[in-house]
């Protein structure tokens, strides 16, 4: 399945060592599950486009200075759409079913809204549920 793949946190173009990275999360979303893309302006971030629900992932994973460049509406059968204001899309990935890994028990209360983990090969990325993500919110 193929996902957007987009970085949640710091990402200073200044600083390109090793350290960089760990105050970054990235996130797969899953391109099957999204209607469309939109531009997001930032007096946009609070309003959603339409009736419905707006989430600003970097304020849900408290990445608050990270902006929001792109909302992606969620496929829904009910007139109420989820849009996903997130960061810059980086890429999509084509990633194999099997090599998404479930997240341990630790995570038990945020891991519904996740479908597991995808090890590339240098970062850890987190595959959004969104299906169980946009039951939550509406």
């Amino acid at each position: 399945m193929k996902y957007f793949i987009c970085t949640l946190g710091s990402s200073d173009e200044a600083q390109q060592d090793q350290d960089s990275h760990q105050d970054t999360v990235q996130l797969g979303i899953p391109t099957i599950h999204t209607e469309r893309i939109i531009p997001v302006k930032k007096t946009q971030a609070g309003e959603p486009e339409s009736e419905g629900a707006s989430v600003s992932l970097p304020v849900l994973f408290q990445q608050k200075n990270t902006d929001t460049p792109h909302g992606i509406v969620l496929r829904s059968d009910h007139a109420a759409k989820t849009v996903l204001l997130t960061p810059r899309i980086e890429r999509d990935l084509e990633v194999p079913e099997e090599s998404i890994h479930q997240l341990p028990g630790v995570f038990d209360g945020l891991s519904k809204y996740f479908k597991g983990v995808y090890f590339d090969k240098e970062n850890l990325i987190y595959i959004l549920n969104t299906e169980k993500f946009a039951e939550g919110i509406t």
